[in-house]
């Protein structure tokens, strides 16, 4: 879980600083695969199209995680236009509507029809793109596990993952959930 969308979360959200980013530019450049996972919600970083520009220009084959909750039409485009391979994972955690709403506390069906609009912009490119979910398993989850891969069929995703929240083999762990 990215901890600044956690319930109680005090910290900021977390952004590629302009100083960490102009580091980091000159070695795309040098890069055959970049991957953003764990720096919150990428595709709401404010250079979010700049990198995706950077890494298209230097052949870069991209691994990008979201929750799903970012749908515009210029995310779509710029990413079933990327001229190279893309592996994208949507963190869902859930397979019904009210599992989602008790651990994203977020809307369900919008984050669906999201994951359904972006499956169908990468028809033409399909080939070159990966698409997953990931499922971090909890005590509210796991009963779901089977329906998520389903789920997973449904949307015609390549991959349902599965990471079980353990904290030193305790089974008794919990995590703070939007109710």
């Amino acid at each position: 879980y990215c901890p600044d969308h956690r319930v109680g979360n005090t910290l900021p959200r977390v952004e590629l600083t302009d100083d960490v980013w102009s580091r980091l530019e000159p070695l795309v450049d040098q890069a055959t695969a970049a991957s953003f996972h764990g720096i919150s919600e990428f595709f709401l970083d404010k250079d979010f199209f700049r990198i995706l520009d950077r890494c298209a220009r230097a052949g870069v084959i991209l691994s990008l995680n979201t929750n799903g909750s970012v749908c515009t039409d210029r995310h779509i485009a710029a990413l079933a236009d990327y001229p190279w391979g893309i592996a994208i994972n949507f963190s869902l955690d859930a397979a019904t509507e009210a599992t989602y709403r008790h651990i994203r506390g977020w809307d369900f069906p919008r984050v669906l029809r999201n994951i359904e609009r972006y499956m169908e912009s990468f028809a033409p490119r399909r080939l070159r793109t990966y698409v997953s979910i990931s499922y971090v398993v909890c005590k509210s989850n796991v009963d779901e596990m089977p329906a998520a891969v389903e789920l997973g069929h449904r949307l015609g995703l390549d991959c349902v993952k599965f990471y079980p929240l353990l904290e030193d083999g305790d089974l008794n762990w919990r995590i703070a959930a939007h109710d």
